[in-house]
């Protein structure tokens, strides 16, 4: 399993919506959870992939061209476009555990 969590400042969750219109359902195969909320001045995005490798196919062959393109759009029609300023990530990695190898699952 790999899990990744990212703060991105000055993101919306309406920024994170029009990401998710970009971004073809296909694309997530290998995902396990995505979850998106606010904080005080952006995002924090939480995923869990199945491994590694497939996030970052994720990454460069889906989710930077949508970015891409969400800027582009936004600049085209004299938005702002996102105020995405340098945030942070952690990543982590390790076998992972299904609900039934958790003690006291009802599984």
């Amino acid at each position: 399993m790999y899990a990744r969590s990212q703060d991105l400042p000055g993101l919306t969750l309406a920024d994170q919506a029009r990401l998710d219109e970009l971004i073809p359902d296909d694309a997530l195969q290998g995902c396990v959870v995505h979850v998106v909320g606010e904080y005080d001045g952006g995002i924090r995005m939480v995923d869990v992939w199945v491994d590694e490798p497939s996030f970052h196919t994720f990454q460069t062959a889906h989710l930077w061209p949508a970015v891409d393109r969400l800027v582009a759009e936004t600049l085209a029609t004299g938005g702002p476009g996102p105020a995405m300023t340098p945030g942070s990530s952690v990543d982590f990695s390790g076998p992972g555990r299904s609900g039934r190898d958790v003690v006291g699952s009802q599984q």
